[in-house]
Parts: structure tokens; sequence; C-alpha cells
């Protein structure tokens, strides 16, 4: 009897894991993406697709806000729920869904160039989103630096702080500038 009493409790509790593992292996095979612009706060620009040219290795740039497709990014998110921080995050194009953000050459040092290319599941092309600057209710998404997971601890920033229109994305070590910190605002936002 007593053994019996064991295995219904030993059976209980696989059957527990087994639901969570289904559960997590669900989330991570059917995840969410969230539509955003992603808006630089040294230069209140977009990060967009230079001149929207969707070939790999075109340079991410920011631009002046201009809703054009290649100016809009899916975050995809494998809890359904966004932000989406500390889970290696894709960051697609919404001109061309297939394209990922990534690192140039998967590079690790300051000033690698951030590029798009056919999303393959790279470590170049996995970001985190960690926040800092809280949702308000003009921005209701909030801040965040985003960290490439290949280069960590390197974020997405702008080559020499420059507020130009088709200035080069980049990876450098976070310093807190504000070219390296980019708000989530909605398409109808912007």
């Amino acid at each position: 009897m007593k053994w019996r009493r064991s295995a219904v409790a030993c059976a209980t509790v696989l059957t527990a894991l087994a639901v969570t593992m289904l559960t997590t292996m669900t989330a991570k095979a059917n995840p969410a993406f969230f539509e955003i612009h992603l808006v630089n706060t040294n230069a209140n620009k977009c990060l967009g697709v230079f001149a929207g040219n969707m070939t790999n290795g075109t340079p991410a740039v920011q631009w002046s806000c201009n809703n054009h497709l290649d100016q809009l990014w899916l975050v995809e998110s494998a809890t359904g729920v966004f932000p989406n921080t500390h889970i290696e995050t894709q960051i697609r194009d919404v001109q061309d869904d297939n394209k990922c953000l990534g690192v140039f050459n998967r590079a690790t040092g300051d000033g690698a160039n951030v590029v798009i290319w056919d999303c393959n599941g790279s470590t170049d092309q996995e970001w985190d989103l960690l926040q800092v600057i809280a949702p308000s209710a003009s921005n209701p998404d909030g801040c965040y630096t985003i960290v490439n997971d290949n280069a960590y601890p390197k974020v997405l920033g702008i080559l020499d702080a420059n507020p130009a229109d088709g200035a080069q994305a980049v990876i450098w070590d976070n310093l807190g500038h504000p070219d390296q910190v980019w708000c989530a605002i909605p398409p109808q936002v912007t």
C-alpha cells in the first residue's frame, strides 16, 4: 500500500513536470511578436535599414521616423509578453520578416556594424532588452538598452552618437549614453 502512494505521488510529480515542459516548449515553438519602432533617445530618430534595402549585410541606421516598413521591427517574445527581458530575443524587420538585426561577421569589438541578415539563429542575432526608462503615459512600453548576446555586454548604439540621418548602428560598451537607449514606440504613435 505504501508503494502505491509513492507511485501515485511520483506519477503526479512527473505529470506536473511534463505539463510544465510542454507549456515551455509550446511557448518557445510559438513565440509572440510585437511591432514597434525603436527610437534613439539621443537624436529622436528611428532605427531602420539603409535605403530600405533588404540585402544581407545592409547597414542598420537611424533615420527621421517616416513610417517606412524598414523602420518597423518585430520583437520576438517567447513569453508572449513585451518587453521580453533577459531572454534571447530576435528583432526582425517588418519589411521582410525573414531578416534579423545582427552584427556583421558576428564581430564582438566596439564599433562593429549592426546589419540585417537572413534570420539564422546565430547568437549575433540574439538581443536582450534591459529597461532603463519606465513606461509612461507618453511611452507605454518604456525605453531600453539592447544587449547583443554574442558580444555581451556590448549594446546597440549609434557610431559617435552622431545625430544625423543615416548614422550607422553599432555595438559598443554600455556607457549609458543616450545614443544607447531605445524607446519602444507603437507604430501608430510615430
